[in-house]
């Protein structure tokens, strides 16, 4: 609480009325339950008057308000009735309750859980009404359960913050900073690059890494990748060269738009050419030029924190588990979800169990089931993880991969499934804050991947890299390299491998080339980390608010100071 009253008068002197008055409802939020700060009330109020441009007396403000809730109907209006109205005189308060009550019905969808729940129960300790106080657990909960917290629920500078967070710092003059990391990072990629033995995916791979070193401000070495990469498109296929100009025209459009105009040009004659014959390729390039403005254009926080990029992170599992493993699951869910903190440990307990036949003692494991399970068990430990059995589930969970078998089994399919199921346990563990646990287990599966060549179809390694590049994108950018360095090997091992005619095939390069950007991108980008402290963030503060709705009676506190 006192960080934010600190921020609060820090906003405040700044004269950042909005971003004072969230700092003011996070202080008052965290203020002993049973007390309400008039301090903070009558910042509150000062702060709304400035908003709304109220002024006079009580009497003139208040009814102002009232006018203003009425006539706008927004949050804020009716947050500065409600606040005003406390000072009303016993005989007027009951039409004050009336038409807060009406007025509140009317916004409180609109307004952050946590303002919502504040608001009403300067209500409810007032007037008592129980089923009134039902009806607002129900509806908070309901959307908690649903969908968890929504972006709007987080304060706007906070998400500013954030979104300003993905950015890369510039470096000390004493030391090399993640401008310096993202360089070493690429210098690697490169070298890597170097020896595909598949020249048409080396020099697409060059205007990929050009794209990239120009982002971070390294021009000479991105216009020295593009010459060698355009110097060799006349000798390829016109599919091979549009590929090329594409990253092209993104490595060189901060620096030079004429010359970007003149990689466009062309890039849309080759699109022209690809019509009647490549109609399939013309397709996927065009996705993918979508999907590059998107990165590009993605240029303000709601954006950035908006479910659809934040599903391109953390997709939504749909559930192909087992009915057992989903019942298991289920039971979990419902002991969080109702705060049965007795049954939490319990349960998860429960599922660990489970999970461990399924693996050490089934002929025909349901890996996907698993992996579902697993995922969805840290999805409810990483939401506890601040409260007070927080630190006892993450370590029960830790324990069980400890005692997990790291060897697959002997039948090359169910290896290729348990591998994935490794790597879900990795996310799990970095999830839940353990890196160096995580980035064990990545490696270790890094190698085996490396390993069965032979037997490791080319799809089969794509998903298992695509799957790891996730992992090693919410790593700090320091830790990315030996990881990102050993699936560059198992690449060029594929490529000269036994499957390797398929890398020669131009109908199989878009999977390939996808691959590539993800593995150019993981060397530099924090977006996957940076939305990992907004999960964080999100999880820790969506447990204060189900812990504090769930036992929270204000009714109650009305009967017994009455």
């Amino acid at each position: 609480m006192q960080t934010w009253s600190m921020l609060l008068d820090t906003k405040a002197l700044l004269k950042k009325w909005s971003e004072a008055t969230d700092c003011a409802f996070e202080a008052l939020w965290l203020a002993a339950h049973q007390e309400t700060p008039a301090d903070i009330h009558e910042q509150l109020r000062g702060l709304l008057d400035r908003q709304l441009d109220i002024k006079g007396t009580p009497g003139k403000r208040l009814a102002k308000a009232e006018q203003l809730a009425r006539k706008e109907q927004e949050p804020i209006a009716v947050i500065s009735y409600i606040l005003h109205g406390q000072q009303e005189s016993e005989d007027r308060i009951n039409t004050w309750l009336q038409t807060s009550s009406e007025l509140l019905r009317g916004v409180e969808q609109k307004m952050r859980k946590k303002t919502r729940w504040l608001m009403w129960r300067e209500l409810l300790r007032r007037n008592g009404d129980v089923r009134e106080q039902a009806r607002i657990k129900e509806s908070i909960l309901g959307e908690l359960n649903q969908q968890g917290l929504a972006p709007y629920d987080v304060p706007h500078f906070i998400q500013n913050r954030l979104f300003q967070e993905r950015w890369l710092q510039p470096d000390d003059e004493d030391s090399s900073g993640e401008i310096g990391a993202a360089h070493g990072n690429l210098d690697m990629m490169k070298n890597s690059v170097d020896a595909f033995p598949v020249a048409h995916l080396r020099y697409i791979s060059y205007a990929i890494l050009a794209r990239a070193y120009s982002r971070i401000g390294y021009h000479a070495q991105a216009h020295k990748l593009l010459e060698e990469a355009l110097s060799n498109t006349k000798k390829e296929e016109d599919y091979v060269q549009a590929w090329i100009y594409l990253y092209s025209i993104q490595a060189i459009q901060v620096e030079s738009k004429n010359e970007s105009r003149v990689y466009r040009q062309q890039f849309q004659t080759l699109l022209k050419q690809m019509e009647k014959s490549r109609s399939s390729h013309l397709t996927t390039l065009k996705a993918v030029e979508e999907t590059l403005k998107a990165r590009v254009e993605l240029d303000n926080p709601a954006e950035f924190l908006s479910k659809e990029n934040f599903k391109r992170f953390y997709p939504v599992n749909a559930s192909p588990a087992s009915e057992e493993t989903q019942q298991i699951m289920q039971r979990l869910t419902t002991a969080f979800q109702n705060g049965l903190r007795d049954q939490l440990m319990p349960n998860v307990e429960a599922a660990l169990d489970h999970a461990s036949r399924e693996l050490n003692e089934k002929k025909h494991t349901d890996y996907r089931g698993l992996s579902w399970l697993l995922h969805s068990m840290v999805e409810i430990i990483s939401k506890m993880r601040a409260g007070a059995d927080g630190r006892k589930l993450i370590q029960r969970f830790e324990d069980f991969v400890r005692d997990l078998p790291t060897t697959p089994p002997e039948n090359k399919m169910n290896a290729f499934y348990f591998q994935l199921l490794r790597l879900s346990l990795s996310q799990g563990l970095l999830e839940l804050g353990n890196e160096l646990m995580a980035n064990n287990i990545l490696q270790q599966t890094l190698h085996w991947t490396n390993q069965e060549t032979d037997h490791l179809v080319s799809l089969d390694f794509i998903d298992m890299c695509s799957s790891a590049l996730k992992i090693i994108e919410s790593a700090q950018l320091h830790n990315r390299r030996d990881s990102l360095q050993i699936l560059m090997q198992g690449m060029i091992a594929q490529m000269n491998g036994p499957y390797k005619n398929t890398y020669h095939e131009h109908s199989f390069s878009s999977f390939v080339l996808k691959l590539i950007d993800q593995a150019i991108e993981a060397t530099l980008s924090k977006e996957k980390l940076t939305l990992g402290l907004y999960k964080q963030y999100m999880d820790q503060d969506e447990l204060l608010i189900r812990e504090r709705i769930l036992h929270e009676d204000v009714c109650l506190l009305a009967k017994s100071s009455s």
